[in-house]
Formats: structure tokens, sequence, C-alpha cells
């Protein structure tokens, strides 16, 4: 029995690669990272060297989503890629712990009330894998669209008011991800 499984498990490693089952066109991946939050997507291969997704996540705020597509130039146990990226989180109140760390850093109560971006990416990155299945890291620049709304409480004015605001941050940042990524 244990030699006749030696046996397989051998043929199978020593098998041609045309031999060997390729993974499928669609997949699934999961990543987290900045300023992407935690995302689970559909991968979908269109070509050899390309790559494109598209999912759902979560940032410890609100919901969002995110598009995007990657070149791998070449294919081997590590992989170099290039990928492009774009995504959205709904803008929604934000946690107390945001709110709290407003509030450290010498800002009012409700300085942090409600905040959501858009964001795109432009990384570089590695795949440790096969193609059926791998680990991947990448790292670049990406183009953060906020707007927060900003309440200012007015106690001193008669009556009490409070006066609202929106506020839009655009910025360039380094941003990065790690997931896993399986075709099947």
């Amino acid at each position: 029995m244990r030699v006749h499984a030696l046996a397989v498990l051998v043929s199978s490693l020593l098998a041609s690669p045309a031999a060997r089952a390729e993974p499928g066109r669609y997949g699934a991946m999961g990543d987290v990272g900045l300023p992407d939050g935690m995302v689970a997507s559909f991968a979908f291969r269109a070509h050899e060297h390309i790559e494109l997704h598209a999912g759902i996540g979560h940032n410890t705020n609100s919901f969002g989503a995110r598009a995007g597509g990657a070149w791998l130039p070449l294919r081997a146990l590590v992989s170099p890629f290039m990928a492009l990226e774009v995504g959205a989180y709904l803008p929604a109140d934000t946690a107390d712990w945001m709110q709290s760390t407003a509030r450290s850093a010498g800002l009012d109560d409700k300085t942090l009330e409600r905040v959501g971006y858009w964001y795109s990416n432009a990384h570089l990155g590695a795949r440790v894998g096969t193609r059926a299945a791998a680990f991947y890291l990448q790292g670049g620049l990406s183009f953060i669209d906020a707007t927060a709304d900003i309440i200012k409480p007015k106690p001193n004015y008669v009556p009490p008011v409070d006066l609202y605001r929106t506020t839009e941050v655009r910025v360039w940042a380094v941003g990065g991800r790690a997931g896993l990524i399986a075709f099947f």
C-alpha cells in the first residue's frame, strides 16, 4: 500500500508540465493592506500574463469595493508583477477608536464624524508559488481622495449649534498589501 502511494507521488512529480492539469481561469484572492483594507475578490486570468480582479472589502470603518488588474511578465516560483487598481470605501460614521485618536491629537470630539474615500494604486510586487496558488506582497504609490464630515459644536452660541463642514483631502501616499490568490 505504501509502495503504491509512493509510486503515484513520484510519477506525478516526474510528469511533464504538459501532462499536469493547468489551473482554471477563475479564482479567488484575499488580502489586507493600506489603503485597501481587507478585501476578498473574484479573480480572472484573461491571458497568460494578465489577471483581473474585483471584490468587496472592509477597512474597519465601512464597506467598499476594489477592481484592478495585474501584469505578470514572467512565470516562475517567484514572479514579479505590476498592479493597477481603483477602489472606494463608503462614507460612514467613524469608529470610537478613530474619534478617540482625533481627541488625543488635540482635535475636538466630533472632528472625524464620517469618513469615506476613493483610492487608486500603482504597485510593484512579487508572487511566491505556482500558477494555481501563490502568496504575494506588493507596494508602491497610492492616491487617496478622502472626504470627512467635520462637526464643530459651538456651545457658546445662543442657542447652541453644531456647524457642519465637509473637508476633502487628496494625498499621494505609500501603500501596499499582502495576500493569497488561488485559481481553480
